[in-house]
C-alpha cells in the first residue's frame, strides 16, 4: 500500500497552507500568476521576432541588393555531404573562384578573405 499521486497533491497543499498561512497564499498566487503572463508575452514577442527573421532571410534569397541584409552573405539550405562541399558554398558566398585549389588553399583564402571583410 503506498502513497498515490493525488494523495501527495493533497499533502503538498496542506504543507504549502501551513507554511505561508492564509494571508500569504493570495500574494504567492498573485506573483505566480504574473511571473506566467510575463513568460507567455514574452514568449509571444520571441516567437515573433524569430518570424520576422525567417521572412527576412526568405526575401533575402530573392532580392540579393537589400542593403538591409547585405552582411548576411548568401543563405546555404541544406546539409553538405562532405568537407569539400562545405568549402565550395562557403567560397561561393564569398565570390572566391575555388576551382583547381586545394582544400587547405582554400581554407586559408576563405580566412584572410573574411578576416579582411571582418565578419
Amino acid at each position: 500500500m503506498g502513497i498515490g499521486g493525488s494523495e501527495w497533491v493533497i499533502i503538498g497543499l496542506i504543507t504549502i497552507f501551513l507554511l505561508f498561512g492564509s494571508r500569504k497564499l493570495p500574494d504567492i498566487t498573485r506573483h505566480i500568476g504574473k511571473a506566467i503572463g510575463e513568460y507567455n508575452n514574452t514568449r509571444q514577442t520571441l516567437l515573433k521576432e524569430v518570424n520576422k527573421v525567417k521572412a527576412n532571410n526568405i526575401s533575402f534569397d530573392d532580392n540579393l541588393n537589400n542593403e538591409k541584409n547585405l552582411h548576411f552573405g548568401k543563405i546555404m539550405h541544406g546539409p553538405v555531404s562532405t568537407e569539400r562541399e562545405k568549402l565550395e558554398k562557403i567560397a561561393a558566398s564569398l565570390n572566391i573562384d575555388y576551382l583547381d585549389i586545394s582544400d587547405e588553399q582554400l581554407r586559408l583564402i576563405i580566412l584572410k578573405k573574411m578576416n579582411n571583410e571582418n565578419f
